[in-house]
């Protein structure tokens, strides 16, 4: 797996159409990723649905705009951002008519907490681990990769 040290914003890593459908690599893998799950912490206590359509299409979207809403109506939000600590491609389909890749990759979320409305932290286990193995669709779509899909493998440690 790549390590993700520093990541570059979406729009610095966007391959044009051509490129994108010959390769993606774990770099720019890595940095979709990373400003996906960004994007997500910060967006989802000020949440804009334009905002969201740059970097995130598909089930993913619908997602995220569920979790926005679970935060809104319990008053909460969410302070720092997870970062990504080991990323790989496993598999991709550039020639496809919309061309999507799976990347499966190492988050570490523990410098991210959601918070109440007072700033008291709402966890459900503070002892359980911080680090998640995460599964990333990602599609090209309108000039540029989203994340189109988000899941987990059954064993989730990393």
């Amino acid at each position: 797996m790549a390590t993700a040290t520093s990541v570059e914003p979406l729009s610095a890593v966007t391959p044009p159409a051509a490129a994108a459908r010959r390769r993606i690599d774990d770099h720019s893998a890595a940095a979709i990723v990373s400003t996906y799950s960004r994007s997500v912490s910060a967006l989802t206590a000020r949440s804009s649905a334009d905002e969201l359509a740059q970097v995130v299409t598909g089930e993913a979207l619908q997602e995220v705009q569920a979790q926005v809403l679970e935060l809104k109506a319990n008053g909460w939000s969410v302070r720092g951002a997870p970062r990504i600590a080991e990323l790989r491609v496993l598999r991709s389909h550039l020639d496809s008519t919309v061309p999507t890749a799976t990347v499966e990759a190492c988050v570490d979320s523990r410098d991210v907490r959601t918070v109440d409305s007072a700033g008291k932290t709402v966890l459900a286990n503070p002892h359980a681990s911080r680090r998640a193995l995460n599964l990333y669709d990602l599609a090209y779509r309108d000039g540029a990769w989203r994340v189109d899909a988000h899941g987990f493998p059954s064993d989730t440690r990393c």
